[in-house]
């Protein structure tokens, strides 16, 4: 058993109370947009009050900070440039998975609990080892040939 972690670059573009959600496929081909594999969605700005955006935003840009060197550094809407937001990966953590080439995506949530859209999908391999098979039993045994057969439940994982 295996947690894959994917790491998403924290950037302006999520609100200070958005939050994110990993979806997988399971192994199966197709991204599954109702069971997410993370425990609970994580926020885009875990720790911050939920206005923290108010001071990544368009304020920082406002007038009152425009020309004040006379070089231009600060003219305009330099202090609004994503290089001031925490360069940080916000890391999501699936849920125990076994052995496969497993796909994932990532969504955002809003505060009230919409859904926006999936990311791209990417795939990572999960090289946890398989539960085992179990219930081994003889099944038949064919005494003219001495053919014994066997049966077992097969891991769920295979």
């Amino acid at each position: 058993m295996e947690r894959i972690s994917i790491g998403v670059p924290r950037v302006r573009a999520f609100a200070g109370d958005d939050a994110l959600e990993l979806l997988s496929d399971y192994g199966t081909g197709t991204i599954d947009l109702n069971t997410p594999v993370t425990d609970q969605p994580q926020r885009a700005w875990s720790g911050l009050p939920k206005f923290a955006g108010h001071l990544f935003g368009g304020h920082l840009g406002a007038i009152h900070l425009d020309s004040i060197a006379p070089d231009g550094h600060l003219d305009g809407l330099h202090l609004d440039a994503d290089h001031l937001y925490p360069a940080a990966l916000i890391a999501l953590r699936s849920s125990p998975l076994y052995f496969g080439a497993i796909q994932f995506a990532v969504r955002v949530r809003d505060r009230a609990g919409n859904a926006g859209g999936v990311s791209a999908v990417l795939t990572r391999v999960a090289n946890g080892a398989p539960r085992i098979a179990g219930d081994l039993r003889a099944s038949a045994f064919v005494p003219k040939t001495g053919l014994l057969t066997f049966a077992f439940r097969p891991s769920p994982d295979l």
